[in-house]
């Protein structure tokens, strides 16, 4: 294998492309007057701990505005020679584009939330309020949210077994000097999935060895934890996962099946409608 293929070598390209892309970005927001927020691996890239990642997959830039300032982001970027829409359907609280910078092209993905309130909350407008400005319209995430996001958005995409990486990535935002367990837990239980966080951090806590500070205990949760290891059962997983973890540990379970059956089968299966 040549050392260009290497992971560990892929992830420090990255890296400097990505860091590269989102200085120009932070010029564009200036230019646009809108505050933002960089979120899982364009968060790690702003903050430095990337740098302290082996690897790490990353295959595009999320940024989240606010909710009152998405269309305006949205439509001044539409403008830019320097990007081009994305071809293939976005997340309806979200715009994907391309963004060319020398002769490579950087998908972006635009945020006004992290994802579907069925799922979970983590209101754009907290998360912006308790994040930190760096000077421009550049906000981080406090330590606490950046965990919050990493682990909620780990939910979305349950059906797969999470990569090592991942565990790496949570421990690094722990170990932050200003991380405090008390914020994090008090903020945990209004997202509506503080089991699945404290599953999360279990095996956080046994990948890792990180020490997790735990102010509750759930049932469901260690019954899980409890089962064989889940990489001995291979890929028929993926379906069982998303059903005892996915949405077991969903919000509102019921308005994630409808809506995804909506989005299968049309507005005739959607909430409410009696016809």
């Amino acid at each position: 294998m040549h050392t260009a293929n290497k992971p560990g070598h892929i992830w420090k390209l990255k890296q400097v492309l990505h860091a590269a892309v989102l200085d120009e970005l932070e010029k564009d927001f200036v230019t646009a007057h809108i505050r933002y927020m960089p979120v899982k691996g364009s968060y790690l890239i702003c903050t430095g701990l990337a740098e302290k990642m082996q690897r790490r997959t990353m295959n595009d830039i999320d940024i989240l505005v606010l909710p009152d300032d998405f269309e305006k982001a949205a439509n001044y970027f539409r403008t830019l020679d320097k990007t081009e829409p994305r071809q293939q359907e976005s997340w309806p609280f979200a715009d994907a584009f391309y963004y060319r910078i020398g002769d490579q092209k950087i998908m972006i993905e635009l945020h006004c939330m992290i994802n579907f309130p069925d799922r979970f909350l983590l209101p754009p407008e907290l998360l912006m309020k308790r994040g930190i400005h760096t000077g421009g319209m550049r906000v981080h995430p406090c330590p606490e949210d950046a965990l919050l996001i990493t682990i909620c958005h780990m939910l979305v995409h349950a059906y797969y077994i999470p990569d090592n990486a991942v565990y790496s990535e949570m421990k690094l935002i722990i170990e932050q000097g200003d991380f405090s367990w008390n914020r994090f837990w008090h903020r945990s239980k209004s997202t509506g999935i503080a089991p699945y966080i404290y599953y999360v951090l279990k095996l956080c806590n046994r990948r890792t060895g990180i020490p997790v500070e735990f102010s509750s205990q759930y049932l469901y949760a260690d019954l899980l934890l409890n089962l064989p290891d889940v990489r001995r059962i291979g890929k028929a997983v993926h379906g069982v996962r998303y059903v005892f973890i996915g949405l077991a540990f969903s919000r509102n379970p019921l308005r994630v099946i409808m809506r995804k059956t909506t989005k299968i089968f049309g507005s005739r299966f959607a909430p409410g409608n009696k016809s």
